[in-house]
């Protein structure tokens, strides 16, 4: 039996189905473990959760896309994922908070060490897998650079890990930075919470299905009618897309993070 593991942030696992609910289709059974907010310490962490629940295989497939740097992950009580510190306002991500315990050294340097291990440890099961990228994880960070010590960091460091970032997702754009490139529209929800006519900027199951097309062509095939799908979700209330499981046969399989 052909296994897929997906793997990655609220651009992998979200209110309706996306790239990996998609690919997911052409397998005989398949596992979404992404999480909205969730950082790469976590993603790597939760590819070995998932083997100790799984017991993958070299016969199995695992993806993983890799999500922003500036993201913080820790349990208390229950685990703290809030997605991009700079542009979080809830606790603890505050501007005394990140001053005390944040540095963007820190978070590239963890971001190397996620992917890297994860490389190792399923190079070490042998099973096929694929690395990908949400967002820009260099230290040039393209859209990201606004608020950050750029000015500290120290070149050697930032080189040597840069080119083998770069080595292990080879040429493939981010899946942000070719969305802003598409010519398809966002889903714009007439009500979100105290907020109306509100642009959800994740991107929608139409750029998911292109995104597969192009970059994931070896597994795609077009089982689900997937425009209908996208026509019965309910544009008028976002609470009803995250309140409502529109992804296909999706399964979390992790007790301890729902």
């Amino acid at each position: 039996m052909k296994r897929l593991f997906a793997f990655g942030c609220s651009f992998t696992g979200y209110g309706w189905p996306t790239w990996a609910d998609i690919i997911g289709q052409s397998f005989d059974y398949y596992e979404n473990w992404g999480k909205s907010g969730i950082g790469n310490y976590l993603i790597s962490s939760r590819v070995v959760e998932c083997d100790s629940v799984n017991k993958i295989t070299k016969d199995d497939v695992v993806m993983v896309m890799f999500t922003s740097i500036p993201r913080i992950d820790f349990y208390n009580g229950n685990w703290c994922m809030n997605g991009n510190i700079y542009n979080s306002h809830s606790k603890p991500y505050e501007d005394e908070w990140r001053n005390n315990n944040w540095s963007f050294t820190q978070g590239f340097y963890n971001t190397w060490i996620a992917i890297k291990q994860t490389k190792t440890f399923l190079e070490s099961i042998g099973c096929e897998y694929k690395f990908m990228r949400a967002f820009d994880i260099s230290p040039s960070l393209g859209h990201e650079i606004n608020d950050f010590e750029f000015g500290m960091h120290e070149e050697k460091f930032f080189d040597a890990y840069t080119k083998e970032i770069d080595y292990y997702f080879g040429s493939e754009p981010t899946m942000l930075n070719w969305l802003n490139k598409t010519p398809y529209p966002l889903y714009k929800f007439k009500k979100a919470g105290n907020l109306n006519n509100w642009v959800d900027y994740h991107p929608t199951i139409k750029h998911h299905e292109e995104w597969c097309s192009r970059f994931l062509s070896e597994y795609y095939t077009n089982k689900l009618d997937w425009q209908e799908i996208e026509n019965n979700m309910p544009l008028d209330d976002n609470s009803l897309i995250l309140t409502h499981d529109f992804r296909i046969n999706r399964k979390s399989g992790n007790v301890l993070l729902q």
